[in-house]
């Protein structure tokens, strides 16, 4: 049986997310280097998780739109907040952009 084609998006703070995140996806799902794009926050240019916040609501929209196929991991410092601190405030950044209506769906 053929395998399943998956893309993975890797959006995150910077490059040591990066090289964690995408060794993982590699080993432990069996995806080739081919099938991991990465958006990273650049270095210098403000928050990096401020970064990771604005583009969460587009990317996940986006990656809705193709399919099951396609994985989107969001990887953020819990820094001062706790995970579930961090988690709600990703949700709320869907929420909000569901009510401003920018999604396109």
């Amino acid at each position: 049986m053929a395998k399943r084609k998956v893309s993975v998006l890797i959006l995150c703070e910077d490059q040591q997310h990066e090289s964690f995140v995408r060794e993982y996806v590699k080993r432990v799902h069996d995806v080739r280097n081919r099938g991991i794009r990465t958006i990273a926050s650049t270095k210098g240019k403000g928050s990096a998780f401020q970064f990771v916040m604005d583009n969460f609501p587009t990317e996940v929209y986006a990656l809705r739109k193709r399919g099951r196929e396609h994985k989107l991991i969001a990887v953020v410092d819990a820094d001062n907040k706790s995970v579930e601190e961090r988690m709600d405030q990703l949700s709320k950044s869907l929420k909000a952009e569901d009510t401003r209506g920018d999604s396109g769906i």
